[in-house]
Formats: C-alpha cells, sequence, structure tokens
C-alpha cells in the first residue's frame, strides 16, 4: 500500500503542469490507472489551494530545487502535520522520490477503518479514507476504473477463472453454488400490469388461488404468495393436480393417456375414457404419500400393462383405436431413448450422473445419456426433428410420432449410427465367435436379446458373403491436422493435441464451448478462435507428403466486433500467427490488432513428413480474438500446373466411417423395427 500511495504521489505531482494528452501518455508509459492518477492530481490541487496541514511539507519541497531541501524542515510551518514532519525529520529526503516514499509510509500507517483519537493521525487516515479522498472512489464511478488502463482485461481474466471454477464442479456432477429461496416477512401487495407493463401499475389484487377452482377464490396470506399458491396445488381437496399427474404417468406407460388432452383438463379437452379408473388412481396416488415410484408399480404390475400387442380382430371391430386398452400399444423409441439403446448395445453407453451437457451432432459421438444432451431454442440438431422431438420453445404436452424418409436416412448413413455399428461388431462376445454362424447368433443376442432364427442365420451369412466381395477401399488421409499447440519459453512447440471434436462445420476441444481448459479455441475453414492461455495456441498443422520447395501465403485478419464497447476496442491486444517448420524454426511471425496483415513465407525446403504448423494464439488476452486466415501452400514445379494445398478448399471433418461386412450388418440390425419399436 505504501508504495502505490508513494507512484501515485509522485505521478500526480508530475500531472500538476502537463495537458490531458500528455496526462495520458503519462498514464500509458508509466501504467498509472488514468482515473486514479486524475483523481490523486485534483487531490493535490485542492490541498495546495487550502493549505492542507498534511500536505504543507510535501508543497515546500515540491516548489524547492532538490540541493536546496535540507533548509526545507526547519522552516515549515508551525501548523505542518507532526506526524508527517517527525517522519522527515527521522529520515531526511534527498529528492523527491524520498519524499513520496515516506509520506506512502506514513499515510499506510495511519490507514485505518475507524477514526483516530490522536489529532495528528486522524488527519493522515482521511487522506486515504476521508470524503473526496483519491482511493475513496464512489461505487458509481467504479466503471471509470474498469475503463482505464486496462483493468477491464484483468476483471474479465478473473471472470474466466471464476467461470472455469464453476465448470470444473459441474464437471464433477458439483453445483458451484447452493440455491436457496428466502421468502418476505410480509405479504407483497399485487397489482394488474397495465398492457403487461411492470412499470404502470393497474388494479390492486390481492394475491389468490384460481377462482376457477376455487368460488370463493382461497386468498394467500404469506410473503410472495409461493409457498400458499404450493399448498394449494398440493392440497388433496384440489380436484385437478393429482389426476394431472396420474394421467401423464399413464399416457408414458401406454403411449395414450385417460384423458388424451394431458395438458387441458377443462371443457375443451377430451373426455377420460375410464373417468373411475382415473379417479381411483389419483385417490391411491394422494393416499399413499403423492409417491410416483409406487404409482410405476401398480401400473405395470397390472395385467392391462402386462397384455401383449397382438391384434385381437374382434376386438379392433369394437374399438379400432384401443381406446379401452384390449391390448398394449406398439410403441416406437423416441429418439433420445433409441441413442440411448443403441449405445448400451454396443457397449459405449456412459452412465454417469450430473456435469454439464453435449452437443448431439459432435463427431465422435459423446456417448453420454440422452437426458443431458444440449438444446438449444430455434436451432434444433437435424435428427431430433427427424424423429418428432418436442419444440423446446413451446408448451407439448405429448409428441406426435411421424414415419418420413428422414428416419430411415439418418440410421442409413449418421456417423453415430455408423461409430455404433462398428461398436457393436467388435464387442468381445461378436469378434470372438469361433465362425460365422456363431457371429450371427451373437449378433442377435446383443441387439435383440434373442436367437436368430434358421432363415435369419441364412440370410446373414448371404449378406455378409455378398458385402466381402464389393468391399470398398479406405480413404486417402488428409494432410491437414487439427490441433492445439503448447509452446516452451522459447516459443518452440512443446506438445500437440489434436481438436477432437467435429461440429457445425468446426473442430473443438469439446463438443461444446466453451470449456474450462481452452475455452473458446475452434477452427474452421476460414479461421477461429484462439485458447484463452496466451501459453497456447490454435493450429493448422500441414504434413509434407513429398519432398519439394514451397511458398506460403495467405492474409491474417483479426476485427473487433462492432458491437463491443469502445474500452474493449482500445484495450484489444489482438492475435500473434506463427509458421513453424518442425516445432522449432520459426519462419515468419505475424500480429495484427483490429486490422490485417499477409503473411508470406517466399521458399521453404521438406522433405515427406516434414511438418508446418500454422498457430494463433491470443497474444495476452483472449476477449474479441476470432480471426480469418487460410493459409495456401504451393509447390511449383517446371513445365507441370503447380500442386496447391488450400487451408479453406481442403478443410474438412473427421474421414467417413468406413463399416466391414460384418459391421454393415450390425447397422442393418440397428435399423429394425424389431430394434426401434416396442412389442
Amino acid at each position: 500500500e505504501a508504495t502505490w500511495i508513494s507512484r501515485y504521489l509522485l505521478g500526480a505531482q508530475k500531472a500538476l503542469k502537463m495537458s490531458n494528452s500528455e496526462i495520458e501518455a503519462l498514464s500509458r508509459d508509466s501504467d498509472f490507472n488514468l482515473f486514479m492518477l486524475r483523481r490523486w492530481r485534483e487531490y493535490l490541487q485542492s490541498a495546495a489551494a487550502k493549505n492542507d496541514p498534511v500536505f504543507l511539507a510535501w508543497n515546500a519541497f515540491a516548489a524547492a530545487k532538490e540541493p536546496q531541501f535540507s533548509s526545507i524542515l526547519p522552516s515549515l510551518p508551525a501548523n505542518a502535520n507532526v506526524a508527517i514532519v517527525s517522519a522527515l525529520k527521522a529520515s531526511p529526503p534527498a529528492a523527491m522520490a524520498d519524499v513520496a516514499r515516506i509520506y506512502g509510509e506514513v499515510l499506510a500507517k495511519a490507514d485505518a477503518g475507524q477514526p483516530n483519537a490522536d489529532a495528528a493521525l486522524e488527519p493522515l487516515r482521511l487522506v486515504l479514507r476521508g470524503e473526496g479522498a483519491p482511493a475513496n472512489v464512489p461505487q458509481a464511478d467504479f466503471v471509470q476504473i474498469r475503463g482505464a488502463g486496462g483493468d477491464d482485461n484483468i476483471l474479465r481474466g478473473l471472470e474466466g477463472e471464476i467461470r472455469n471454477w464453476q465448470a470444473q464442479f459441474a464437471y464433477r456432477g458439483i453445483a458451484p453454488r447452493a440455491m436457496a429461496l428466502e421468502e418476505p416477512p410480509k405479504l407483497i401487495p399485487a397489482h394488474v400490469f397495465v398492457r403487461g407493463n411492470p412499470n404502470n401499475l393497474g388494479v390492486a389484487t390481492p394475491p389468490h388461488f384460481l377462482s376457477a377452482l376455487n368460488d370463493p377464490p382461497i386468498p394467500f396470506t404469506h410473503g410472495s404468495g409461493r409457498l400458499d399458491l404450493a399448498n394449494a396445488v398440493a392440497d388433496p381437496q384440489n380436484p385437478v393436480t393429482a389426476r394431472v399427474i396420474v394421467n401423464r404417468v399413464w399416457q408414458w406407460h401406454f403411449g395414450r393417456g385417460i384423458v388424451n388432452s394431458p395438458s387441458d383438463f377443462g371443457t375443451r379437452g377430451d373426455l377420460p375414457s375410464h373417468p373411475e379408473l382415473l379417479d381411483y388412481l389419483a385417490t391411491r396416488f394422494m393416499d399413499e404419500g403423492w409417491s410416483i415410484k409406487k404409482l410405476h408399480r401398480w401400473i405395470m404390475l397390472s395385467s392391462t400393462y402386462r397384455q401383449a400387442s397382438v391384434d385381437r380382430p374382434e376386438a379392433r371391430a369394437a374399438d379400432p383405436e384401443n381406446k379401452l386398452v384390449w391390448r398394449m400399444n406398439r410403441q416406437r423409441l423416441d429418439y433420445e431413448s433409441l441413442r440411448d439403446s443403441a449405445l448400451a448395445v454396443a457397449g459405449q453407453l456412459d452412465p454417469s450422473l450430473g456435469g454439464l451437457p453435449f452437443a448431439i451432432p459432435a463427431q465422435p459421438t459423446v456417448p453420454r445419456r440422452s437426458i443431458y444432451a444440449y438444446i438449444q431454442r430455434g436451432h434444433l440438431p437435424g435428427e431430433l426433428s427427424a424423429f418428432d422431438f418436442a419444440i423446446p420453445d413451446a408448451h407439448v404436452p405429448q409428441r406426435f410420432l411421424t414415419t418420413v424418409p428422414q428416419q430411415a436416412l439418418y440410421l442409413m448413413n449418421s456417423p453415430f449410427i455408423l461409430e455404433t455399428a462398428k461398436h457393436v461388431a467388435a464387442r468381445r462376445e461378436v469378434d470372438s465367435a469361433t465362425d460365422d454362424s456363431a457371429r450371427v447368433n451373437a449378433l442377435y443376442h446383443t441387439i435383440f436379446g434373442r436367437a436368430p432364427t434358421p432363415d435369419e442365420i441364412r440370410m446373414a451369412l448371404d449378406y455378409v458373403k455378398s458385402e466381402k466381395a464389393s468391399a470398398a477401399p479406405a480413404p486417402a488421409a488428409s494432410a491437414w491436422q487439427y490441433g492445439i499447440a503448447a509452446f516452451d519459453p522459447k516459443g518452440q512447440v512443446q506438445s500437440f493435441q489434436p481438436l477432437k471434436y467435429f461440429i457445425d462445420q468446426k473442430w473443438q476441444p469439446a463438443s461444446l464451448t466453451p470449456q474450462p481448459a481452452f475455452g473458446n479455441a475452434e477452427l474452421s475453414a476460414k479461421g477461429g478462435t484462439p485458447t484463452d492461455d496466451p501459453s497456447k495456441a490454435v493450429v493448422r498443422r500441414w504434413v509434407a507428403p513429398v519432398a519439394c520447395s514451397v511458398e506460403i501465403s495467405g492474409v491474417l485478419v483479426h476485427k473487433v466486433s462492432e458491437g463491443a464497447a469502445e474500452e474493449r476496442k482500445q484495450w484489444s491486444d489482438g492475435v500473434r500467427a506463427r509458421v513453424l517448420l518442425n516445432g522449432t524454426g520459426q519462419l515468419t511471425e505475424q500480429r495484427v490488432n483490429n486490422g490485417k496483415s499477409d503473411v508470406l513465407v517466399r521458399a521453404v525446403t521438406v522433405k515427406p513428413g516434414d511438418i508446418l504448423d500454422f498457430t494463433v494464439d491470443c497474444v495476452h488476452d483472449a476477449e474479441n480474438d476470432a480471426f480469418t486466415w487460410t493459409p495456401v501452400i504451393t509447390y511449383k514445379r517446371a513445365g507441370a500446373k503447380p500442386q496447391v494445398w488450400d487451408a479453406a478448399a481442403d478443410f474438412s471433418g473427421p474421414a467417413p466411417v468406413a463399416l466391414n461386412a460384418w459391421e454393415k450388418y450390425a447397422q442393418v440390425l440397428l435399423q429394425t423395427n424389431e430394434f426401434a419399436f416396442v412389442d
């Protein structure tokens, strides 16, 4: 604290004779917070104008030349602060820096949260704590401290550390903070909002329960009314709540509710098909302590639930829609259940609880349970839309099932199903089968939980034989790789970690970003975003396929987003691009901040297997660091057309999943109705 006070006293003294532009330059060059420097400057001006006893000695030394300092102390006015004068006499200053050091030490020692009874020390305490003191900044001015001197960058860094800490907790399934609700001690008056505007209060309306369900309505008497509302909803005398719960659980098991409009028990909703059954289950549900687990048990142990799905012509003639539940309805698995079932039979399902969500379309597949999938309103993944997923920004009481070509195409072509088929065929019980018939038998037991019929074995063997004869060659590997590089203190590549997931035409370290270790790091065809860590960079890695001499070209562009505040633009430090040969030889380095620069390397000789790394890092601060850069590597040969490796044109996701004959047969079984429907 003493050093901090001394620095600003000296800086403010210099600023007394400076213009605004010179003060700004002093702040920038000497790492002062501009707002605080101006406050200290104004304080020194005010202290001099009113002959403040604390600063009488300061002003006397500041007005004299350093050779004359020895004559200052004896001539100080009698009302100069005693503590300051004593400290100066104990260690006579030879320069203004000494005066500032002594003032800093004395003021820091006198600092305290409570008033000091010593008449000599209390004025010193008020220099830091008093109203209008430079260090006593009003809360309303805090934003000005942040906006000056780069402190915004520090604050964002701290906020990023908090987010990372919270994310680490979430990855372990632990809530980052305790959530609690406190009811106010008195009832809060309620009003009708005129035209829905909370700032335009209309008629006072005492809080009460729905008058449609209670006439006269039950008044609320506690705090916000939340507790009263909860008690009214769960009141055994409430005719709706238990029936709605029972009806929804019944619908989950049978595909159709006793009331087929589960969110509408009013006059426009459907009438119950079994009203006495609905009332019986609702009454028993309340009597048994509102236990949903018990409700499931009653339904699933009933003879109605345990019926087969086979057709009965005489019953179908009387009740073609099966409203009276004369058989169990055949039910198609929803997408989440289908996905989890496929992962389970492949031996890949991750059953862990809690943690951050994941992106369903990511490649490779994230094997977590589908309940943890990230759902973005207005931007549903295509597979969810194809399989009738509920619209997330509207109330949907039940899903409607359709059968459309997109569902079959997904099961035929999606990377998820192809990956799953490979894992199914690689399971130990399948892969270790002694002969082809035993392998077919293992596949049926793994996927369907039953043995195949003789006809199914024959068809399977014929299919596998025909597929083996028509196997296609594996695709050629790309010359480009995408990852994150860590640098050693010499600026050489210490390690390379491939970006694992490909989603929305971008390579990322996790299926969803930001993530704790690397923030928003990503690479796309045209550019990307660096990591939050200056010691790491996103990398396009090119592995030379031939021996040749190549040229490198491309334009690095960094642009602060138009919506960024002016102070963020001011303190943005841009991005830094490097081109390195085999991780050690730096060929060029370019730094761009809200602009662009050509990145050119005239001639580089490479041999097969040599590595060119095109790295981009955040310099110091990762705010607003999205960039575009599409390097082009050109190999010119005399009398031949140049060979070009274009980072944008060559950009691609994971190599297509190629299946062998047995893997294809596993995929065939995963596409069957027997796997997708429950009978």
